[in-house]
């Protein structure tokens, strides 16, 4: 059976050999002068129950935000007001983040099973039990549910039944990161990193392979050392691939043939942003890049944040927002990585990417309550 490992287990070995009490503290904040002012407008405790081992990202829609957490509780808050619309226990332990459409919310679980939930009140529309347990979201398109499974598979889904269309199966190592990339459905192509180094393209509706490519290859003696998953979502913009993997490189490929078009060494776990031909990426360093995106050229690199435990930065207007294992939100310049602003917002930590609604940001930490946060006027 495929041994999954905790990726804090992994950076701890890496960074001190075996012994905790090496490994890099977390730097300490330093001061700066505030161009802006963060004031919590108000927090809401939604009562659900979130490990410590695994962070389940919510699912924004247009009018609503889907939260769900690690003992099967999902809550659906409207986003106009953030009121909660309908709650929903389930007697299961979710381990991959909510994701579907506005047509049905889907899920996976600890005991292999992808769970299908009719968004209007939350009832079960159907269940199925896939090879094993699913950690990485689920994608939709059109009548077609894509799963990807700890042992390697991608099981295709009928929405509407789910009962099984096709499986695509490769051979992954005895040892990897805990967690996965969703795949990604471009109209007829289905494409998604896998713990080997490998991405693949594949045919939504057949699961017939277009290409792979190897994006890194494992190195070194242990098995830690050769851990190489593609954990981090990719992006897709303009016919090329941006992925990133797991002690390996950040590559951009051409998407019909999968050749390189450009590839530099880094470790990324976290989710990259594309805006404006740039990449936006949190390294397993918390070490904030700009990347330009054509030839994964360094336009900027910030790190002040080093070993705190940063989630994915997320853009909001000319700013990236970033929070940290303390609960701290740090507001940084686009243009250049400089800080602009800071608060600690809950000392229980914040692991879960913010989500910007308007002028607002909404935060949640890691015992189950939603902060919303508004950058007040400038500093003078």
């Amino acid at each position: 059976m495929k041994l999954i490992i905790l990726l804090s287990l992994v950076l701890t070995l890496i960074s001190c050999g075996g012994s905790v009490d090496n490994a890099e503290p977390p730097a300490v904040l330093v001061d700066f002068k505030e161009s802006y002012k963060l004031k919590l407008l108000h927090e809401i405790t939604y009562g659900g129950s979130l490990s410590q081992y695994i962070r389940i990202d919510p699912l924004e829609l247009k009018k609503e935000i889907i939260f769900s957490d690690s003992k099967g509780q999902v809550t659906v808050f409207d986003k106009n007001n953030f009121t909660i619309r309908w709650q929903k226990k389930l007697n299961v332990n979710f381990t991959s983040a909510i994701g579907g459409n506005n047509n049905l919310y889907l899920i996976g679980t600890r005991s292999g099973e992808v769970i299908a939930l009719n968004p209007v009140n939350g009832d079960i529309a159907w269940r199925v039990r896939v090879s094993s347990e699913v950690l990485t979201r689920p994608v939709m398109s059109n009548n077609t549910v894509i799963v990807k499974t700890v042992d390697g598979q991608l099981t295709a889904l009928n929405a509407q039944t789910g009962k099984q269309k096709w499986i695509y199966q490769r051979e992954v190592p005895a040892l990897s990161v805990r967690g996965g990339g969703a795949p990604y459905i471009l109209q007829d192509k289905l494409i998604t990193g896998l713990d080997n180094g490998k991405i693949v393209v594949l045919n939504v509706e057949t699961g017939i392979l277009f290409w792979e490519k190897t994006i890194t290859i494992p190195r070194g003696r242990s098995e830690v050392e050769r851990l190489v998953d593609l954990d981090a979502d990719l992006i897709v913009n303009d016919n090329v691939i941006y992925i990133a993997g797991f002690q390996g490189r950040i590559v951009a490929l051409d998407l019909k043939s999968g050749g390189f078009l450009w590839a530099k060494k880094m470790s990324v776990t976290k989710n990259m942003t594309l805006e404006n031909n740039r990449l936006y990426i949190t390294d397993d360093n918390s070490h904030i890049w700009a990347l330009d995106a054509t030839t994964g050229a360094t336009v900027w690199k910030q790190t002040d944040f080093s070993s705190r435990k940063l989630t994915s930065p997320v853009i909001m207007g000319d700013d990236i927002l970033i929070a940290d294992f303390q609960g701290y939100l740090h507001i940084i310049a686009k243009s250049d990585g400089h800080q602009l602003a800071r608060a600690q917002i809950d000392k229980a930590g914040i692991d879960v990417n913010p989500i910007v609604i308007g002028d607002k940001i909404y935060l949640q930490s890691k015992r189950s309550m939603i902060h919303v946060v508004k950058l007040s006027s400038l500093v003078l």
